[in-house]
């Protein structure tokens, strides 16, 4: 089973991948994390603010939207060009942004579950960093407690799924 991991900023999507890590024993990679090379060598305006891809990857959080377009360069003409590499790597894919990647993923991959985390007490981001939205996933799972909350959920969620599968 693939899992991709869709929300906001700072929602909880990497503490979600580190749970199933934990939990599961699923490999998590995030994109930025995975893409920093490309996405550095694609923008111009990042290696301006920064010496190295290590930097520019640090404060991703200052440049969603540099790094969104970046994503969609490395992601033409196929839209799942960044998924592969990830899903390579491991199971989960933490942070997708755009509609058109998880539309292609969900049109590639059949064992695939597309999730979408979400904190209420967190600011949203940008459209123009992030197109996806909570319908175009499979499931939503809340992130509004205690992170003890939020790993029984995620606990709870998941082992219906490891068990019978996607």
């Amino acid at each position: 089973m693939k899992i991709i991991l869709c929300g906001h900023s700072r929602h909880g999507k990497g503490e979600c991948a580190a749970i199933l890590e934990s939990y599961y024993g699923l490999r998590s990679h995030s994109s930025s994390w995975v893409a920093k090379e490309q996405v550095y060598a694609l923008s111009p305006e990042l290696q301006a603010k920064y010496s190295n891809a290590w930097d520019a990857h640090k404060n991703r959080h200052e440049d969603r939207p540099i790094w969104y377009k970046a994503i969609q360069a490395i992601n033409t003409p196929c839209k799942h060009t960044l998924a592969d590499i990830v899903f390579e790597l491991g199971d989960v894919y933490d942070g997708m942004r755009d509609r058109e990647e998880l539309r292609s993923c969900v049109n590639e991959y059949a064992d695939l579950l597309t999730v979408w985390v979400f904190n209420p007490t967190v600011k949203a981001e940008e459209s123009s960093s992030n197109s996806i939205r909570a319908a175009d996933c499979d499931i939503v799972l809340m992130n509004a407690g205690t992170l003890p909350d939020f790993q029984r959920k995620i606990k709870r969620v998941f082992c219906n799924f490891m068990v019978v599968g996607v």
